[in-house]
């Protein structure tokens, strides 16, 4: 009988313990399974609040775009050049190359002069920032013959334009030309004979030269990083048989000129291979000090 009863125990003491043992390692499935909730909720969550801030700041982008637009609303080109350089940065985005707060797109911009002086401000189509520097950009929608920085001598036996158009500069003088029909290209009137026009633009590389350096002097005690603002006059209006850009090939040329969307693109990728010069900081910045003097002078 004791025997029985011994046995009776040990069957009951070992049921407790595999009860007990079943009771821990359901606890420790139920807590490994409550952690595997709570983290796909949590990714969930993430993943969801990602969501919610790409397309805040794409709205953001987009009244942005708007405000720039309006800024832009009486030039057609500076609106095109501004959707192009957006273009650009989402596809370097989309490459890996820059994250979005990397490159800052800013359009129809004042600096002020040397001075400070905001009546003397000059005006930037296009700001762009990266790593690797500070751009303006100059943007020339102007369709026909560009003959771009020529001077009297570069024309050879037509110099006799410069002669009768500017008939007191001086032979080392630069000036840009456009010789285009000046009748309307899309007139469905035919009867009227095509005439030829030459207008003179005055010289577009001192423009962009003189705004990069008010920029630089601007911006350079303020943010130490900046050393150099890089010119680029962009000649946007679509190239070909009638209208194109005629420019003598010099090398380190100053501002730099780009006459197609697709050169465009490039050099910025070219761009991002070189040594970075400003952090982050520095971007975020030189962006608020020019949006600050912006506010003041609207």
């Amino acid at each position: 009988m004791k025997i029985f009863v011994i046995m009776l125990m040990l069957i009951l003491v070992g049921a407790c313990l595999h009860l007990s043992r079943k009771i821990k390692q359901n606890k420790l499935m139920f807590n490994e399974q409550l952690q595997q909730v709570l983290k796909a909720s949590e990714e969930q969550t993430a993943a969801m609040e990602d969501i919610i801030y790409e397309k805040e700041r794409s709205i953001k982008e987009l009244e942005q775009a708007k405000k720039i637009e309006a800024k832009f609303q009486r030039n057609k080109g500076e609106v095109i050049t501004h959707h192009l350089l957006l273009k650009i940065k989402q596809s370097l985005i989309s490459e890996g190359r820059i994250t979005h707060d990397q490159m800052m797109i800013m359009g129809n911009e004042f600096v002020p002069d040397s001075r400070g002086k905001i009546l003397g401000a000059r005006q930037i189509d296009h700001l762009v920032l990266l790593p690797t520097g500070v751009y303006i950009i100059e943007t020339k929608h102007w369709r026909g013959k560009i003959l771009y920085d020529y001077t009297k001598n570069d024309l050879g036996e037509f110099s006799y334009l410069f002669d009768m158009m500017f008939p007191e500069m001086e032979e080392h003088h630069r000036k840009t030309l456009v010789i285009r029909n000046s009748k309307n290209p899309f007139s469905e009137d035919s009867s009227k004979d095509a005439q030829l026009e030459i207008l003179s633009y005055g010289d577009p590389a001192l423009q962009v030269r003189s705004t990069a350096q008010t920029l630089q002097t601007f911006l350079k005690e303020k943010v130490p990083s900046v050393q150099w603002v890089k010119g680029i006059l962009y000649f946007g209006y679509k190239q070909d048989q009638i209208n194109s850009v005629h420019k003598k090939n010099t090398d380190n040329e100053n501002p730099l000129v780009i006459c197609n969307e697709k050169e465009l693109g490039v050099f910025f990728q070219e761009e991002l291979r070189k040594p970075e010069k400003l952090s982050q900081h520095d971007i975020r910045k030189i962006t608020q000090l020019i949006r600050n003097v912006n506010d003041l002078s609207s």
